[in-house]
Parts: structure tokens; sequence; C-alpha cells
């Protein structure tokens, strides 16, 4: 599963957002279906606060609005600019920009970084590659649920995530790194692009 994200590098932490030590990831999550508009705030504390339209932008009153923010999840959205302190990647956007994974997201002197929150899910083999060996064990991938590495590489099967260590359920997800990218792979969630622990100033470590 993914989901577009902002991570913060530089500010302070505000409400609107999941605190993981002490580094803020605010999720775009744009609806129940997962597409729609997203109005981004400030809230009191300086943080961002994502407000889905036709939803909760009452609650938006009085709280400056930097953009409005058109989006799937786990996918580029399309910025609608509401503020001259806006930047993208340390340019002020046209009224309507696009906002990728990668990219640096600036109102004024706070910096966030869009990311994808990629969490790890099984799902059977496209049909297209039903028959194709897994990296691993080589056997049809279509045999058991696979899974895609984050990079978009190969796919690996993921039988019975429940039961990660069961010697008889084909986990191969979790027993070879990615030949692609060499990425060691867990059922933990996965920050795309991966950022840097000095561009967040501390270690990003997720909650259970």
């Amino acid at each position: 599963m993914n989901q577009l994200c902002l991570l913060q590098v530089v500010g302070a932490v505000g409400t609107g957002a999941r605190q993981e030590s002490g580094v803020s990831l605010v999720r775009l999550s744009a609806a129940r279906d997962g597409a729609g508009t997203v109005r981004l705030c400030m809230d009191a504390d300086g943080g961002l606060l994502p407000l889905v339209a036709g939803e909760s932008l009452k609650s938006a009153d009085g709280k400056p609005v930097l953009a409005e923010l058109k989006c799937h999840d786990g996918s580029p959205g399309w910025l609608v600019s509401r503020s001259s302190l806006l930047a993208v990647n340390g340019i002020r956007p046209l009224w309507l920009g696009r906002l990728e994974p990668g990219d640096l997201f600036s109102y004024g002197s706070r910096h966030w970084l869009v990311v994808i929150e990629w969490t790890p899910e099984a799902q059977p083999a496209p049909p297209h590659l039903a028959e194709r060996p897994c990296p691993v064990c080589g056997a049809a991938l279509g045999l058991a649920p696979t899974c895609q590495c984050p990079c978009g590489g190969p796919y690996f099967h993921l039988e019975n995530p429940t039961a990660p260590d069961d010697p008889k359920a084909l986990n191969c997800y979790l027993r070879a790194p990615c030949g692609s990218c060499h990425l060691e792979h867990t059922l933990e969630p996965t920050l795309v692009p991966e950022p840097h622990e000095k561009l967040l100033g501390q270690e990003l470590a997720w909650s259970t």
C-alpha cells in the first residue's frame, strides 16, 4: 500500500501529523476512496494540518491555507498554491504544479520532504508475471501471493506475512535482499525516497 506524505525536515512539529521520535510525518489521505482534494493549512504550532474537502474544511477557518492538493494515494499530486510563501524545490510554483516524491515542499523557513509511505502487502502476481520465476525460490510467481520491492523492481513470493518465520510458507520476500537495489526486506513501512538521518536531524523510528 502506498501513501503520499510530507516528512518534516526542518521546523517545529505540528499537531496535524503523526509523531515518530519527534519527526513529523503528514499523511495526505484525500478521502475514504483514496482520491480527492486535500487542503494544507498551518496549525497553531506551525505544523501542517491536512484537511479533506467536504469533510473537515470548516475547521480550517482562521488557519493560513498554504495549498490545495489534488491527489490519489500513492501517486504524485497536482498542487494549487494559495500562498506567496510557498515553494517547491526552492521555486515558487505556478498556480498549478506537480508535487512528486523527492520534492522539497517549503513554507517560509519550514521544509518537508515529499515521500511515499510504502507498506508491504501480499497480492496476487500480475497476470503477465505469473509464470516468471521468483528470484529466491525459482518457482512461478503465480504459485503464491507476492510483494514487489519498494524500488519498483522484482516481485517475490509473500505467502503468509502473519507467519514470517514459517519454513513451510513461501515468504521469499523476507529471505533475500532485492537484486536490483539490495534492500533488505522487512514488513515495516518504508519511506521512498529514504531520507538521510542528517536531513532529519535524528533517526526516524516507526512506532508499533
